[in-house]
């Protein structure tokens, strides 16, 4: 397993890492840096783009701010804040470009605001941020400090659920 680069026309470059020194599961690409999510080290390491320089990592197993347990999809904001989705934590932790916890949200439930298998997500240019759940077939929307708006698709809430997120969108 490796990281590999290609150029605009598709052509091959070369590649990042060899065969078992790193388990890739997504790849965040900044100005200078690229953030690759290693599931199975439960980390993000960062790597220069100019160079392919290893140059440090983020995280490391376990519960703590920070710390990751099975981390599936990770991308940036405009400002190169990094969002990861903490799938084995059941939360999204946003990281500054330097790894330093910032805010985290979620935990493991049915309810609203709640994850049961979260596995992606996403930033718009307002700030909100985008969780897609696996189990419940849905995504839940949240404001920049990790306030649920909304959600749609399927899922496993309730009617009451469904009456309070209805009086509560604050777009």
């Amino acid at each position: 397993q490796a990281i590999l680069v290609y150029a605009p026309d598709e052509s091959f470059l070369y590649a990042w890492g060899r065969p078992g020194e790193v388990a890739p599961v997504d790849v965040a690409v900044g100005k200078e840096l690229l953030y690759v999510l290693d599931i199975d080290q439960h980390e993000i390491e960062v790597w220069s783009r100019k160079d392919g320089s290893y140059l440090r990592s983020i995280g490391g197993l376990g519960k703590e701010p920070g710390n990751l347990f099975m981390p599936t999809f990770i991308t940036l904001d405009a400002e190169e804040n990094i969002y990861v989705t903490d799938t084995g934590n059941f939360r999204i932790q946003k990281l500054s470009p330097d790894g330093e916890p910032l805010m985290s949200f979620g935990s493991h439930g049915t309810s609203l605001g709640q994850f049961a298998w979260p596995k992606g997500n996403a930033v718009d240019s307002k700030g909100r941020i985008y969780v897609a759940d696996s189990r419940f077939a849905n995504v839940q929307i949240f404001d920049p400090r990790g306030r649920l708006l909304l959600f749609f698709g399927g899922g496993a809430f309730s009617v009451m659920d469904l009456l309070f997120i209805g009086s509560a969108i604050a777009f």
